[in-house]
C-alpha cells in the first residue's frame, strides 16, 4: 500500500514538473519572439544634388612652391635585434653556447623578477635578416624581431611638416578630440573651389556660382581653393597638406560658393545672395575671406539673417595695416579675424581691432616658410598644386575650421560659440599690443565644458508614442533597438538651444528629400535582424511635419545633455 502510494506520488510529482516545464518552455518561447531588432542609420544634411563635383583623379602637377619632400620613416633600426628568451634563462647562458658567426653587442636587457619578461636588445655586425634567421635556430630563444622604430602619429601628408599654423593653435590635440562631424557644412563664399584638387575631392558638397548663375563652382583664381585647404584638406592620405577639419569622408564639408569671379572681384548682392544660399541648403559655418571699405544695408541684413538662424560667420580684418574692419568682418553677426605670423605677433599687414580673434595668416618677413602653405589651383597652368599665400584671408579659415570642429563636438549656438572663442583664445604678442581676444586655440575651444547639444534620434511606433531614443555619434551613424513592428524615424537638433523645433536648426524625417511635401515613411523592424536606413534633415522643413510629443523630446535631451556633463568629470 505505501509502495502504491508512493508511486502515485511519484506520479503527480512528474505531472506537476511537466506543467511547469511547459510553462518555462511557453516563457522563453515569449521572450525569443519578443527578442529586439536593430535599425541602423546615418544622417546627412541634405544639399540637393549638381553635377559640378567632378570625378576626375587628377595628378597633382609640379607645385607652385619649391619644397623639401620628406624622406619618409624607417622601420628598424639597422643594426639592432631584439631577442626574447624563454626558460628564464640570462643571455650569457644563451649565447656563451652557441658559435655566432658575427659580433654582436648587448646594449639592453629588459627582465620582469620571474622573467616572464625576458629579452635583450643587440647590436649586430651583419644585417638584420641574417641576424634574426640565425638567432631564431637557437633552442632557448622565444622570439627575435627587429627593433622597430615608431613615430609621433602625426598626419602622413607630405608638407604637413611645413604646417606651423596647426600646432601654432593646437590642432593636433584638439583631433585626439573630434576630427569633425559629417552634418557640419562649412560654405566657402570665395573664388571657387578646384572640384578636381586630389586634396579636396572627399570633401566638397553641392554650392552655387552667383557669378554666372550656374552650377560650376570651380576656381578660376585659386584663392578659394587655398581657403579650403586650410580648413578641410583631406588628412592622412599621404597627399599634400592637413587639413584642420581633417578632411576625409565622413567629416566635415565644403560648400563652394562663387561669389568673386576670375580676378577676385566680387559685389554685395552677390555675397548676400551666396550667404542666404548657404543658410538654406545647410551650412552652419560661412567663410569669407574678402572685404571692402563701403557699408552695405543688403550685405548686413544678410549677415543678421545668417546669424538669426544659427549660422556662425567668419570674415577676413583686411590686409591695409589699419586699426579698422573691412566689411564684412565689421559687422555685429561676424567673427573678425586678425593675422599672426610664425611668432605670433602681429603679421605686418594685418588690419585691427578689440574684438577681433587672431590665427595665423603668414608673414612672409619670415621668410616663405612663414606664409601658409595649402591647396591651389594654379590659372596660369591651369592644374592642381600648393602654394604659399600670407593675408587675413588665409587667416579667416583657420577660426572657420575651429568653429567646424566644435559644432562636430556638439557646441552648436553661435553666441556659445563666440563666447567659448573669446574665452579659450589665448594672450599672445599681437594681441596685447594690438587688441583683440587672443590667438584662437582649437583644443580649448573643442573640450570648453559648455554649448553640448545633442543630435538626437527618435523612433515613434503606430500610436505616435516615442518607443526609443538614441543620438548621433560624430560619422553620422546611429543604432535604435526595438521591438518587432512598424516605425517613424525622425532627428533633430537644437541650435539654438530653446527646447523648439525651429528656424537654424536640423530637423528630419525618413523620407524627407528636400522637399516639405515629402512624406514621413515608415520601417518595418523584425525580432533579430538589421535594418539599415538614411536620414537627412534640413535647417528648414514645412512646421507641419513636426512632431507633437516634443515634450518628451526635449526630456531626453535634456537627459542625455546632463549625463554628457556627468561624464566629462569621470
Amino acid at each position: 500500500m505505501r509502495k502504491e502510494k508512493f508511486i502515485l506520488m511519484l506520479f503527480i510529482v512528474l505531472i506537476m514538473v511537466t506543467m511547469l516545464s511547459g510553462c518555462f518552455l511557453f516563457k522563453v518561447s515569449n521572450d525569443r519572439k519578443a527578442s529586439m531588432g536593430i535599425i541602423q542609420g546615418r544622417v546627412d544634411v541634405y544639399i540637393g544634388k549638381s553635377p559640378f563635383i567632378s570625378s576626375q583623379k587628377e595628378k597633382t602637377s609640379k607645385f607652385a612652391v619649391s619644397l623639401e619632400k620628406s624622406n619618409g620613416i624607417k622601420n628598424w633600426i639597422s643594426d639592432e635585434i631584439v631577442v626574447g628568451l624563454k626558460n628564464q634563462k640570462t643571455p650569457s647562458a644563451v649565447f656563451a653556447k652557441n658559435a655566432i658567426p658575427f659580433s654582436y653587442e648587448i646594449k639592453d636587457e629588459l627582465n620582469t623578477p620571474n622573467r616572464s619578461l625576458n629579452a635583450v636588445l643587440l647590436k649586430v655586425s651583419t644585417n638584420v635578416s641574417k641576424a634574426i634567421e640565425f638567432f631564431e635556430k637557437m633552442p632557448n630563444v622565444k622570439y627575435v624581431e627587429p627593433n622597430y622604430t615608431v613615430h609621433a602619429l602625426s598626419p602622413n601628408d607630405p608638407y604637413y611638416s611645413s604646417q606651423w599654423n596647426l600646432p601654432d593653435i593646437s590642432v593636433p590635440q584638439a583631433w585626439k578630440v573630434t576630427k569633425g562631424s559629417n552634418t557640419v557644412i562649412v560654405a566657402v563664399l570665395d573664388t571657387g573651389v578646384s572640384s578636381t584638387h586630389p586634396d579636396l575631392q572627399n570633401v566638397l558638397v553641392p554650392g552655387y556660382n552667383f557669378v554666372s548663375n550656374s552650377t560650376d563652382t570651380d576656381d578660376d583664381y585659386g584663392h578659394g581653393t587655398h581657403v579650403a585647404g586650410i580648413i578641410d584638406a583631406d588628412t592622412d592620405n599621404t597627399k599634400g597638406i592637413a587639413g584642420i577639419d581633417w578632411g576625409e569622408k565622413n567629416s566635415v564639408k565644403i560648400m563652394p560658393i562663387k561669389i568673386l569671379d576670375s580676378s577676385g572681384i566680387g559685389n554685395t548682392m552677390d555675397i548676400a545672395k551666396g550667404i542666404v544660399y548657404a543658410v538654406e541648403h545647410g551650412a552652419k559655418i560661412i567663410n569669407m575671406s574678402f572685404g571692402g571699405k563701403n557699408y552695405s544695408r543688403v550685405e548686413e541684413e544678410a549677415c543678421q539673417y545668417a546669424r538669426n538662424n544659427g549660422i556662425t560667420l567668419i570674415a577676413a580684418a583686411g590686409n591695409e595695416d589699419l586699426n579698422s574692419l573691412d566689411y564684412p568682418a565689421a559687422f555685429p553677426a561676424v567673427i573678425a579675424v586678425s593675422a599672426v605670423g610664425p611668432n605670433n605677433t602681429r603679421a605686418y599687414y594685418s588690419n585691427y581691432a578689440n574684438n577681433v580673434i587672431w590665427a595665423p595668416g603668414g608673414d612672409i618677413d619670415f621668410g616663405k616658410s612663414g606664409e601658409i602653405i595649402s591647396t591651389y589651383y594654379s590659372t596660369s597652368t591651369h592644374k592642381n598644386t600648393y602654394a604659399y599665400l600670407q593675408g587675413t584671408s588665409m587667416a579667416a579659415p583657420h577660426v572657420a575650421a575651429v568653429v567646424a570642429l566644435m559644432v562636430s563636438n556638439g557646441i552648436t549656438n553661435s553666441s556659445d560659440i563666440l563666447n567659448i572663442l573669446k574665452k579659450t583664445a589665448k594672450a599672445i604678442p599681437a594681441s596685447s599690443n594690438y587688441g583683440g581676444y587672443g590667438l584662437v586655440s582649437a583644443y580649448n575651444a573643442v573640450t570648453y565644458n559648455d554649448g553640448w547639444e545633442p543630435l538626437i534620434i527618435w523612433a515613434e511606433d503606430s500610436n505616435g508614442s516615442v518607443a526609443t531614443t538614441t543620438f548621433m555619434q560624430n560619422d553620422g551613424s546611429f543604432d535604435l533597438k526595438l521591438s518587432p513592428g512598424t516605425y517613424k524615424i525622425y532627428a533633430w537638433q537644437d541650435f539654438n538651444k530653446n527646447d523648439f523645433i525651429d528656424a537654424g536648426d536640423f530637423y528630419g524625417y525618413l523620407g524627407y528629400h528636400g522637399s516639405a511635401d515629402n512624406s514621413v515613411e515608415s520601417v518595418s523592424v523584425t525580432s533579430g535582424k538589421t535594418v539599415k536606413i538614411h536620414l537627412y534633415v534640413s535647417p528648414k522643413i514645412n512646421e507641419s511635419n513636426i512632431p507633437s510629443i516634443l515634450s518628451k523630446l526635449v526630456k531626453y535631451k535634456k537627459q542625455v545633455t546632463k549625463e554628457h556633463y556627468a561624464n566629462l568629470l569621470k
